[in-house]
């Protein structure tokens, strides 16, 4: 009996959350169709222990970025890559630092790199140490904000970037890239994993007045808190990133993402959860009862085929698609453990400092 009413919640709840995805990638394919000029700024930022790679620099070198834009590098190290090139325009790509204090979360270090952006500066691009982008997976999130007045901030997907192979990695950038929407779902802007994001430079200085800003665990964390969904964007597109490995990762971003998330909103967690839990359930109540647990099955599968059609096509392409549906009620199992485990970690590092994670995602410094 409590394993049916599970089915009948959890499967509730994943119809739910595809319903909702299913709206907003809608609404989202007639925001990616413009697009529009701007002057754009790339915002980096490292500290000692989530350094900005060489690899980084590169895969910003060769982005599609018009003589007229920025890039700036918050740094808290002494030594940093100070230039690169930019692949076939063959011009200089001038990176200017700009140091915060130790011991304060890296989201100080990212507006005070912001900050000396030129004012002319339209959209602002925050780029965390985890990205590898390729060439065209920027524009169309900057085309996003750019040619819509009415758009805020835009994202897309996380998932592992070309050069990074292992099953792990590639695994892992997967799941990423399934989650992502499903987050956005239920949580609003707050839950974009903020790997690339491209914001509204007017938004960035409404943001930074907050005298919280700062105890939030990015720049893009704390202006997405800040603005409407209806304002936001996610693209059903790829953007690269190191999945895997140092602390510069995706899976570092999105254990210390979801570990925020779990804390601002228990309840939206608990749906999140519920969403992911559907499909094994109903997978475990077939076995066990058969008949109508397997059309419980089947329907919980048609949902996570709607999601793989839309999202995980647009993203990861037709045949990662069909394998996210074949493999579904492990890949949801799995995700579901990530979250499990991001919950139950309280504490982050940020720059070269330990925080706690409080409820509404700030952070406090934890005593030495």
């Amino acid at each position: 009996m409590l394993l049916f009413a599970l089915v009948i919640a959890t499967s509730a709840v994943l119809w739910v959350g595809t319903f909702a995805m299913f709206r907003e990638y809608l609404r989202v394919r007639r925001v990616r169709q413009a697009s529009g000029p701007a002057t754009v700024g790339v915002v980096l930022w490292d500290d000692a222990e989530t350094p900005v790679s060489e690899a980084l620099i590169r895969a910003i070198s060769v982005l599609d970025l018009a003589p007229a834009d920025r890039v700036v590098l918050g740094t808290l190290r002494a030594q940093t890559p100070a230039s690169s090139s930019t692949g076939p325009r063959d011009q200089a790509l001038r990176i200017h630092r700009a140091s915060a204090e130790q011991g304060v979360p890296a989201t100080a270090t990212a507006a005070q790199a912001a900050s000396s952006l030129p004012d002319g500066v339209e959209v602002v691009v925050l780029v965390d140490p985890c990205a590898r982008p390729a060439c065209r997976e920027v524009r169309p999130i900057v085309d996003a904000v750019a040619a819509h007045p009415n758009v805020l901030a835009a994202s897309a997907c996380p998932t592992a970037s070309a050069g990074f192979p292992g099953l792990l990695g590639s695994f892992m950038g997967r799941i990423t890239a399934d989650l992502t929407p499903v987050l956005f779902a239920w949580f609003g802007p707050r839950g974009l994993p903020p790997a690339v994001v491209a914001i509204r430079s007017d938004a960035i200085r409404t943001a930074v007045r907050d005298p919280l800003f700062a105890f939030h665990p990015s720049l893009a964390a704390a202006v997405l808190w800040s603005l409407p969904r209806s304002r936001v964007v996610l693209l059903p597109g790829p953007v690269g990133t190191a999945p895997s490995g140092g602390p510069g990762s995706l899976r570092r971003l999105v254990a210390m993402h979801l570990s925020v998330l779990a804390r601002a909103s228990r309840l939206r967690s608990l749906l999140v959860a519920g969403g992911l839990a559907a499909l094994p359930i109903s997978l475990a109540f077939a076995a066990v009862a058969g008949g109508w647990g397997w059309l419980a099955f089947a329907m919980n599968l048609a949902a996570r085929a709607v999601t793989s059609a839309t999202w995980t096509r647009s993203v990861l392409g037709t045949g990662p698609a069909v394998a996210a549906v074949v493999t579904s009620p492990v890949r949801d199992l799995v995700a579901l453990g990530v979250c499990a485990a991001a919950v139950m970690r309280a504490t982050i590092r940020s720059g070269g400092r330990s925080f706690r994670v409080r409820g509404g995602g700030v952070l406090v410094p934890v005593e030495s």
